[in-house]
This record gives structure tokens, C-alpha cells and sequence, in this order.
């Protein structure tokens, strides 16, 4: 059985060539903050901003559709990263809960820009405070050492 159509052909031609050129032909989001394709490990030689880990997250949505997936993957970046770097290991769920937490931000953001998170997003991403957590330790004993 075969479908007959009451237009001629190049009617129908018509009408798909103005339904093509209505669709939508970019659905990418639009961000300020760079997508990184690469593992974490293959592109950076410091310690990765805010900035790093919402990009990291972002690059890894055609990968990994499930948000904990993605999370879960960062952490596993992270520790080997921080395993390089001779960095103390830190607990799984501290930093996915950090992770999980600066994503929130960044999606909130989204919504609705505010300048915390603008000003948030260029900060070393530690798993503490900067005063009390490994880098602001590091800080400290640079600054005792030049004060001294």
C-alpha cells in the first residue's frame, strides 16, 4: 500500500524546505565558561579554579547524560590529579558533595546571574575554606616564610 498525496511534488518539496528552515538549527548552550573535552589530568599542571570544574562538568554531558555520573567522574579525575600533585587524598564524598554544591551555583546561576557566584567562579577549587582547607594552609606557610 502506498501513501498518494493530493499536493503535486514540488508543492510537497516546498513546504519541507520551509519546514527545514524553521527548525531550530543551534540548540548548544550558551555559556561564558569554557568546555573541557580533555580528562582533567591531560590539560591542567595546577590546581583547577571553579571555573575548571563547571567547564570539566559541562564537557562531560555528551559522554555521561546522568548527573551523578558526571560527578562521579570528576571526583575520579580529581584524585588521580591530586595523586600527581602529591595532594592528601580526600573522601569521596566531601568533594562529590562540593562538586554537587558549586554545580547547583552554577545552574542557579544560570537562571538568574548574581555577582557571588561571578566573583566565586575565579577561586582555586578546594574542598574547605581557603583559610582552613590544604591550599589555604600552603598560602599561609608561603606568606610565614616571606615574612620572615
Amino acid at each position: 500500500m502506498s501513501f498518494q498525496s493530493k499536493l503535486s511534488k514540488s508543492a510537497v518539496n516546498a513546504a519541507g524546505e520551509k519546514w527545514a528552515r524553521n527548525l531550530k538549527t543551534i540548540t548548544k548552550r550558551r555559556s561564558n565558561i569554557p568546555e573541557l573535552e580533555l580528562d582533567m589530568n591531560e590539560i591542567l599542571c595546577k590546581m583547577p579554579s571553579n571555573r575548571d570544574m563547571v567547564g570539566r562538568f559541562l564537557g562531560l554531558f555528551d559522554e555521561l547524560k546522568e548527573r551523578q555520573d558526571r560527578i562521579t567522574k570528576i571526583f575520579e579525575e580529581l584524585s588521580k590529579f591530586w595523586e600527581k600533585l602529591n595532594f592528601p587524598f580526600l573522601s569521596k564524598q566531601q568533594v562529590s558533595a562540593k562538586v554537587d554544591k558549586l554545580i547547583k551555583s552554577f545552574e542557579n546561576y544560570r537562571k538568574r546571574h548574581n555577582e557571588v557566584f561571578e566573583e566565586n567562579i575565579t577561586h582555586l577549587f578546594d574542598t574547605k575554606e581557603i583559610e582552613n582547607g590544604f591550599v589555604g594552609k600552603i598560602i599561609n606557610s608561603i606568606e610565614n616564610k616571606l615574612n620572615q
